[in-house]
C-alpha cells in the first residue's frame, strides 16, 4: 500500500482511546478522548489529531526496551517525523494539561 499524503483527508476513523485517572482518593475516573494517528503503519512521518478539547503539548517515543528514542513539542504542529527510527514497534506517548495518553504505533 502506497505511504497516504497528509495533504489529503484521512479516511481513517477516530479511535476511542480510554484514559483511567486515579483521583487523590482513591477511585479512577474514566475519560473518552478521540483521537486519530496516521497513518498508522508510519514510514517517515504521522500526524496526530485530537477532535476532543485537551491539547498536546510534549510527545515521547519509545521503543520496546523502555528507551525513550524521540520527544517532542506538539503545539505549532501536529506532525512527527520518524524517517530517522529503525522499523519496529514504538508507544507514543502524548501529554496534555489533564493527564498522558499512550498509543501503540508501528513503523515500517
Amino acid at each position: 500500500m502506497p505511504a497516504r499524503s497528509l495533504k489529503q483527508p484521512p479516511t481513517q476513523r477516530a479511535q476511542s482511546v480510554v484514559f483511567y485517572e486515579t483521583q487523590p482518593n482513591g477511585i479512577a475516573t474514566q475519560t473518552i478522548h478521540l483521537l486519530k494517528i496516521y497513518p498508522n503503519p508510519v514510514t517517515d512521518f504521522f500526524e496526530i489529531q485530537h477532535l476532543g478539547n485537551d491539547v498536546f503539548r510534549k510527545y515521547t517515543i519509545t521503543n520496546m526496551l523502555g528507551q525513550n528514542v524521540q520527544s517532542g513539542s506538539v503545539i505549532t504542529n501536529n506532525t512527527v517525523n520518524v524517517a530517522m527510527l529503525k522499523p519496529g514497534i514504538y508507544l507514543l506517548t502524548l501529554n496534555s494539561d489533564n493527564g498522558i495518553l499512550g498509543k501503540g504505533i508501528f513503523l515500517k
